[in-house]
């Protein structure tokens, strides 16, 4: 009797083995097909790509280099990285969608503000042609280490303009007086007794100080100049 049973367990394993097999050999023999057109036209493509010039080869092992690289445990770390943040980069993409409407808006007013110009008789491609030539112009190498002497003494200019300012309104306002006065010698040294007067007098000797330490360093840059 055990016998029995053992054997009709194994015929119904034997029988369900057979049903899967003659299942999956459906599935094989309708896949088959299938296969057999992807191949084709995989085939087509490539064949395609050929045609036009295409290195299939080296761009099959360029990807496979790629998935290699890919596939690397550092670069899988910083790919994780980028994509744990890409919900931070949300309002981004708002930004983005309507960067486009805003581009737009901005060359309507541009075309706007060109034909304002040309319908008062502003000739706006003569004008472009000019700033051209004045970006080419300040482009040299010449010009442009001008333009970096001149920034360079910007600070000087500045403060010559507010010393010059000083002067001025002290000369409007002395001449607004209406008198003229005249010293003498002794006159003179009281007069450099005078708070004021010390002031202005030491800071003429500073400024003649700071010109008598730059005389040397600037006529030999202007015999440079002229040398060459």
């Amino acid at each position: 009797m055990a016998d029995g049973s053992m054997d009709d367990g194994v015929l119904r394993r034997l029988e369900r083995i057979e049903a899967q097999l003659e299942r999956l050999t459906s599935v094989l023999e309708q896949a088959t097909p299938a296969v057999a057109m992807a191949a084709d036209a995989a085939d087509e493509w490539v064949a395609d790509l050929q045609r036009g010039g295409v290195d299939v080869d080296a761009r099959a092992r360029g990807v496979a280099e790629l998935v290699s690289r890919l596939s690397e445990p550092d670069v899988l770390a910083a790919l994780q990285q980028v994509v744990d943040s890409l919900p931070r980069l949300r309002p981004l993409v708002d930004v983005a969608a309507t960067f486009e409407g805003t581009v737009g808006m901005l060359f309507d007013m541009l075309d706007e503000q060109v034909a304002h110009l040309r319908s008062g008789g502003v000739d706006v491609e003569e004008r472009l042609q000019l700033v051209g030539g004045m970006a080419t112009s300040l482009s040299e190498p010449v010009v442009a280490a001008r333009l970096d002497e001149l920034l360079a003494a910007a600070p000087n200019l500045m403060a010559a303009t507010r010393t010059a300012e000083v002067f001025g309104r002290a000369i409007d306002e002395v001449s607004c007086l209406g008198r003229e006065q005249r010293l003498g010698l002794l006159g003179l040294v009281r007069a450099l007794r005078e708070p004021d007067v010390q002031r202005a007098a030491g800071f003429a000797v500073d400024v003649a100080r700071r010109v008598g330490e730059r005389l040397p360093e600037h006529f030999d840059a202007s015999c440079r100049s002229a040398s060459s």
